[in-house]
């Protein structure tokens, strides 16, 4: 059985009373202040995708690296960061099947960094990294998106769609789909279908693939966040 993990949500530094600088997770409108260890966990998940074992090597590189050491294990802080909405897990007996229930219900969030962040960035790896100009210029560079990718892309833009609708989108040739509401008619046409059973009803589609692959790929690149409602 394969197993993957990512991380929900994204995070900010907030400064509490004292003045000292601390992050805060938010997800579907909610927010938590983690743990050092539930923090380490978390960022070492966002944008990625990880399989057991290489999540329990990096959880353990980055404790190490801090010099951490406690009683509970990698299990016990992915179970809470699941049951808080901050983590999700998918499990298959193929790749594509454990990436799919993996990335099926989740909401995939555009996240493209504006301009003061790539500025913050290149400064900081010019004149912190060393690294020449040149190569620090590329974070200026706009991602070249293929087509399966720049499709995913405008429909995300639009409105929110689970990695499932988006499937479903795809597969109809919906292009424009602002009025949500006629959009929810095309979606769920038969009286049986939800939110919650519209995975398996896309699992035997053409275009799960590639449309799944163009999401891991936006979301790889830090193209997109991914949300849970």
């Amino acid at each position: 059985m394969i197993q993957y993990y990512t991380a929900l949500g994204r995070y900010e530094l907030r400064t509490n009373e004292q003045g000292e600088k601390h992050p805060v997770l938010i997800s579907s409108r909610q927010e938590y202040t983690p743990e050092l260890c539930e923090m380490l966990l978390w960022s070492s998940l966002l944008w990625h995708i990880r399989d057991q074992k290489e999540l329990e090597v990096e959880f353990a590189r980055r404790k190490a690296d801090l010099h951490i050491c406690d009683d509970y294990s990698l299990a016990y802080y992915c179970n809470r960061l699941e049951r808080l909405g901050f983590l999700r897990r998918g499990s298959g007996y193929t790749a594509v099947d454990a990436l799919f229930e993996l990335m099926a219900p989740l909401y995939p969030i555009p996240a493209a960094a504006r301009f003061p962040a790539k500025l913050f960035s290149f400064f900081h790896l010019v004149f912190r990294r060393g690294v020449p100009v040149r190569v620090a210029a590329r974070v200026f560079r706009r991602d070249r998106l293929d087509r399966d990718e720049q499709q995913v892309m405008n429909l995300l833009t639009q409105t929110d769609l689970s990695t499932a609708e988006l499937v479903a989108c795809v597969d109809q040739g919906l292009l424009d789909v602002r009025p949500n509401a006629l959009l929810l008619d095309r979606l769920y046409s038969e009286p049986q279908l939800t939110c919650d059973n519209l995975p398996a009803y896309v699992r035997a589609s053409a275009r799960l693939i590639p449309v799944l692959q163009a999401v891991t790929n936006l979301y790889l690149r830090r193209l997109l966040v991914l949300e849970q409602y």
